[in-house]
């Protein structure tokens, strides 16, 4: 019994953890996969 209440307590704290995270980097600029695939589609044709 001991080991579930330990358990469900870290995995509270994980997920509080993690929205605050979410939180703090909502608001960041993010980028697709195809915007990051043609980004270095355009690195390897410069460097050839």
């Amino acid at each position: 019994m001991r080991y579930l209440i330990e358990q469900s307590l870290i995995e509270r704290l994980e997920d509080e953890i993690d929205l605050e995270a979410y939180d703090q980097r909502r608001d960041e600029e993010t980028y697709s996969l195809e915007e990051v695939i043609a980004g270095l589609d355009k690195k390897k044709k410069k460097t050839r």
